[in-house]
Order: structure tokens, then sequence, then C-alpha cells
């Protein structure tokens, strides 16, 4: 089964929003029940997530029949980070342990700090991959650097496990 480090369906919706719109190539609004319809997200959630995009300066909105929204600069100038961390904030460690057990056991601050590698490299993987990326179908998007892991992943019944990922949904749904 493995234990998924993923990001939260707002933060998914909102990156297929977002490269959905970038695919429109961004000359007219495009209606948030069209982007729903598209992406085959609920529509009420989605407008929310389209409107914090919009508060964070990923898109714009216009009002009126014509109106919609549109990427507010080049699908190759959003970091996928940036639409994340719009919605959801920072990518967090988290040990699920308490902070006074972190304190009082290395061996608990020994396991924080490897939660806190795995969040970082979340966060660097995101960052350094585009809405163009995604767009391009990029094989190399997001793929691990030599040496980033130590040993070979293994999946709860102990088979080796792949890090590199390629497409869209293995980029939004990280398993280790």
């Amino acid at each position: 089964m493995g234990v998924p480090v993923r990001l939260s369906k707002a933060s998914a919706y909102g990156v297929l929003a977002t490269v959905y719109l970038a695919e429109q190539g961004g000359d007219r609004p495009v209606q948030a029940a069209t982007v729903a319809q598209a992406c085959r997200v609920p529509f009420n959630h989605l407008v929310k997530i389209l409107q914090q995009l919009v508060r964070c300066g990923i898109m714009s909105s216009e009002r009126g029949p014509r109106g919609g929204f549109q990427l507010a600069c080049a699908p190759s100038d959003i970091p996928l980070l940036n639409v994340v961390q719009g919605i959801d904030g920072p990518i967090l460690a988290n040990s699920g342990l308490e902070p006074d057990a972190i304190a009082a056991r290395p061996a608990a601050a020994q396991l924080h700090r490897m939660c806190q590698d795995v969040a970082d490299f979340a966060s660097e993987r995101l960052r350094t991959a585009t809405i163009r990326d995604l767009m391009s179908n990029d094989v190399s998007v997001g793929a691990r650097p030599a040496g980033a892991f130590s040993a070979p992943l293994h999946s709860a019944r102990g088979e080796e496990v792949s890090a590199a990922r390629s497409s869209a949904s293995s980029l939004l749904n990280l398993r280790v």
C-alpha cells in the first residue's frame, strides 16, 4: 500500500485548471463552468480555488457575461509550487510526533528531520516544474536527481519502486 505524500484535492484541481487555462492561449477569459467541465472537477469547489489563484496573482478575472478567468503571466513563469502554496500554503513536514516528543528523544528528532527532508524535496520538485512543463508532457519534469535517496524505495510488499515520475498525475500524487 505505501504512505502517500500527496497534494490536497484543491491544489490538484488548481494545477489542472491552471494548465487548462494555459492551453487555451490566454487571449480571452474562460468561464469557470467551462474549466470545471473540461477538468472534470466540481464547479462550486473550483470557483473558490480560482478565486484564491486570482488573489495570489496567478490568474486574473473579469466579471460579466464575457468574463471568466485567465492566467496573469506566461505558463513558463508559473512554478507548480506557487499554485500549491497559493491554495494550501507552504509544504510542511509532519512526522506525526508532538514537539515535546521530538525534543525529548534523539530518534524522534532524527525522524522529524527526515520528514523535513521529504517536505523540502517535494517543495523543490514543485518549484522547478512549471505549468509549461506539464503542458509539454516532458518526461524529465521533476525527475529525481541522482543520489536524492541513498537507498531504493520499496512498496509495502517489499517490491522496489521507481522514484522517477513523468506525468502530471505523478507530480500531484507523489508516493514514497
